[in-house]
């Protein structure tokens, strides 16, 4: 960061789901808060009196969210970072020792010494679908564990009754959550034109769109090589000397991939589609299938953006 060291005073916030440990780089001192509406005022109040200018916390499974909504109220510069980015910087300075403290010090260290940018606040309707985004894909985790479990061998027949009845009850969510999107589209008009623009895709339906977009709702803002990596289907070269590996992808946003898996695995069966003729190319060339897949999601990916890209011109030239 382009900024006078002496006046680029940065926080490290280690966030629990009862607790928040912070290291502030002018002095040594460890401060802990609650992680509650009290605790988070205490805790900007110090960051103010500090004269804090940076903060830099990491995703924690929704924990962090309070806290975040609140810097981003105060106008407060946070970054929120990816664990993996956090853990290898970690191990880049050889800390080997874990404690709230030593994490709160690392993610502190690790804002002072790396070019972060800060964290935009979502818009508002996309933090509503994030919301009704996730909780679907928690239930749908819950339908797939009890699918599993009912077809193991030897299910007695009262747990089969049991696993038949909360996969019911689990299906009736599922459709409730649906309606609930549809809900939240007819509230905000600004979800209309993306969530249309990406069912127009073949083998994308509404749910697929909505999913996805909540996921990566920087669509249409990317290049194709950037928004392959951002959803985890870019193939990254491992080479070195003499060694040729085999490119890999790595890393990305999980949810935005399994988002894509359904559309790709319709796709792949409709004869005469491009990206069918693509994925048949591919295994005729005895790539596996799980690779051509792979390959067919990106593509895919590829053209939602491009979409969505197309849409934007469109809407400002209106």
């Amino acid at each position: 960061m382009e900024q006078n060291k002496s006046k680029h005073v940065v926080a490290g916030i280690d966030v629990a789901s009862t607790e928040l440990v912070t290291r502030i780089s002018v002095d040594t001192k460890v401060r802990s808060h609650e992680n509650s509406q009290n605790g988070i005022k205490q805790l900007l109040k110090e960051l103010a009196k500090e004269g804090v200018t940076f903060v830099v916390l990491e995703h924690t499974g929704k924990h962090e969210q309070a806290l975040l909504e609140a810097l981003w109220q105060a106008a407060m510069p946070a970054h929120c970072a990816h664990p993996k980015a956090a853990h290898n910087f970690a191990k880049a300075l050889r800390a080997n020792a874990k404690s709230d403290p030593i994490d709160a010090g690392i993610l502190m260290e690790y804002g002072l010494r790396m070019d972060l940018l800060p964290t935009p606040r979502p818009a508002q309707e996309i933090l509503d679908l994030q919301s009704i985004v996730t909780r679907r894909d928690d239930f749908n985790e819950m339908l797939v564990q009890e699918k599993n479990r009912l077809s193991a061998p030897g299910v007695p027949a009262w747990k089969k009754r049991s696993i038949l009845k909360h996969i019911k009850y689990l299906k009736t969510e599922l459709a409730a959550l649906e309606a609930d999107m549809h809900k939240l589209v007819e509230k905000y008009p600004s979800l209309q034109g993306p969530l249309a623009c990406l069912d127009e895709e073949y083998g994308v339906g509404f749910v697929s769109a909505a999913t996805l977009y909540a996921h990566v709702p920087e669509l249409g803002t990317m290049n194709r090589q950037r928004v392959a990596a951002i959803a985890g289907l870019a193939p990254f070269i491992r080479q070195s000397g003499k060694f040729q590996g085999q490119s890999k992808i790595y890393g990305g946003r999980t949810a935005a991939r399994s988002a894509l898996y359904m559309p790709a695995l319709t796709i792949i069966r409709k004869k005469g589609h491009p990206l069918c003729d693509f994925y048949l190319r591919l295994r005729k060339a005895n790539k596996p299938t799980n690779e051509a897949l792979t390959a067919v999601m990106r593509k895919l990916l590829i053209r939602l953006n491009t979409r969505m890209k197309t849409l934007t011109i469109q809407t400002a030239l209106a």
